[in-house]
């Protein structure tokens, strides 16, 4: 299902969008949710660094306390998506 957005966007940021949508023969709303597709695919975590943070902070013996902070936010980011 679709639904209409109302947004701000930059002019001439627009009128090359528009361009490159016409150039690539492609609907503006195409553009725009390859775009956003692309955006929240950059932004999850990859799966792989996230289980091997995940037996890292496993791995100690005193509760994972060798694990930083990255490693912990990976695991929990991870977990989070797959809920």
């Amino acid at each position: 299902m679709k639904t209409k957005v109302g947004t701000l966007i930059d002019a001439e940021l627009l009128r090359e969008v528009k361009r490159a949508a016409a150039e690539d023969g492609k609907r503006l709303c195409d553009l725009f949710a390859e775009a956003l597709t692309g955006y929240l695919a950059e932004r999850a975590p990859e799966p792989r660094r996230a289980m091997q943070a995940y037996r890292r902070f496993c791995s100690n013996p005193i509760g994972g306390m060798g694990a930083g902070m990255d490693d912990l936010r990976e695991i929990f980011d991870d977990d989070l998506l797959a809920r």
